[in-house]
């Protein structure tokens, strides 16, 4: 008698819009350390905004590599980082709030994991994000849908450090290479520097383009 041992999986996939904040990395008392962020998805009509939090496991390789570029932004209250994404094995969670206003209370979350993101606007400028095989539209969203507000989010407290442009202390190495950047460039996230040329990149104008895992200069 032949027996099946194939498995089979049923895929439950939230596909939607909202804003990325509290980007860092958790490390678990038992396993090993991962990228995590939370997500404010918008539904319901664009003048009366409803908003459902996640809180995911990054785990798709572009979606570590777009939160990892752009942690200084997503952890920046005054920054809106907005994206059309994929959250795979959603699944409710409920918390004692330790801090912040709501310190005390009973908080809900929906857990997941973070599968992709297909289209990104960084306040008013819309990144290159090409995902060829995926099947969910990449196209931008409708204006109005874009340009909800995300005020009555709740505002997390950032775990990760950030740096601005002004508290980067730039070194010989770090002029030396920035006089021999070209038009695209590529960092090494091994590299002590790779904060510092992150932040000059930006600086000088450099947008990230998550297709070809690469930092590429604005056009003119």
């Amino acid at each position: 008698m032949t027996q099946n041992t194939e498995n089979n999986y049923f895929d439950l996939i939230v596909n939607g819009i909202g804003y990325l904040n509290r980007a860092r990395f958790v490390t678990p008392t038992q396993g090993k350390a991962y990228l995590a962020v939370s997500v404010t998805a918008l539904h319901g009509s664009a003048d009366s905004t409803n908003y459902t939090h996640f809180d995911v496991r990054v785990v798709g390789e572009a979606a570590k590599e777009f939160v990892t570029a752009y942690e200084d932004e997503i952890n920046d209250r005054d920054s809106k980082v907005m994206v059309r994404f994929n959250i795979g094995d959603p699944q409710p969670n409920s918390y004692t709030a330790k801090s912040g206003t709501r310190e005390g209370q009973l908080c809900h979350v929906i857990k997941g994991r973070l599968l992709k993101i297909t289209w990104a606007k960084i306040n008013d400028e819309v990144l290159n994000i090409v995902e060829s095989d995926d099947n969910v539209s990449t196209s931008e969203p409708d204006q109005q849908q874009a340009d909800a507000s995300n005020d009555n989010a709740q505002p997390v407290q950032s775990t990760v450090e950030t740096q601005s442009a002004e508290s980067v202390p730039e070194s010989d190495d770090i002029q030396t290479w920035e006089t021999q950047l070209s038009n695209v460039v590529k960092l090494d996230k091994d590299d002590p520097n790779f904060k510092t040329k992150r932040v000059k990149l930006k600086d000088l104008g450099y947008r990230w383009n998550n297709d070809e895992k690469a930092w590429h200069k604005a056009a003119a």
